[in-house]
């Protein structure tokens, strides 16, 4: 899927910004579209993290596509972070996904005799780490796009170590993850749609 699509199918699917957390007083440092961005990308990677510490201290095994999947959701924060900032995401994903491919050796560590690519865990750590590098300067005020476009950078040379180490790409997760919202919000975000999933559909279209 093209990712200047992507965005747009995206912004379908955002948020209704509500007045609180001071949002509302002009007088706010915060973009509220950045720390719903930031703070998305924080709590995706960790929950693509977590499946490694089920993995390797539960011994729960690794589900390709439920990784996938929590790399489809750390794209929908970078799509809105990027519509916040007037950045293509297109552009800076063919340059990142150029930057590793073909410089990414596929390394299998052994851990407690479970073995998994260490190059997921590596980069999903180095990912998260941008992530919230990402939330702070938000946080504190840092305004400027060269600081937050290098963090962005990071985090997205990252998710393309992570894709190319799972055998897949930008635009073919852009296209799974928009078509599992479509599933999700029908028109548009509701937040109901939000706190009610079928998840045995989202897995269903996931896996289609």
């Amino acid at each position: 899927m093209n990712l200047t699509e992507y965005v747009l199918g995206a912004l379908r699917t955002e948020s209704e910004l509500k007045g609180e957390f001071g949002f509302s007083d002009e007088n706010s440092f915060l973009n509220p579209r950045e720390f719903h961005a930031a703070m998305g990308l924080v709590t995706e990677t960790a929950e693509f993290l977590d499946a490694f510490k089920k993995h390797i201290f539960y011994g729960k095994p690794l589900d390709k596509v439920h990784l996938l999947e929590e790399i489809g959701d750390m794209m929908w924060y970078v799509a809105i972070l990027c519509a916040t900032k007037g950045w293509d995401m297109g552009g800076i994903a063919k340059r990142t996904e150029k930057s590793v491919v073909g410089n990414t050796a596929q390394k299998v560590f052994s851990y407690s005799g479970l073995e998994f690519n260490g190059w997921l865990l590596h980069a999903g750590s180095n990912a998260a780490c941008g992530a919230t590098a990402l939330l702070e300067s938000v946080l504190c005020a840092q305004e400027g796009d060269d600081i937050h476009q290098l963090e962005l950078r990071v985090i997205m040379e990252q998710m393309a170590i992570l894709l190319y180490s799972l055998g897949s790409s930008f635009e073919d997760e852009a296209q799974r993850n928009h078509d599992k919202l479509k599933s999700r919000y029908p028109e548009k975000f509701t937040s109901e749609d939000a706190l009610n999933r079928d998840l045995g559909k989202e897995r269903e279209v996931l896996e289609s």
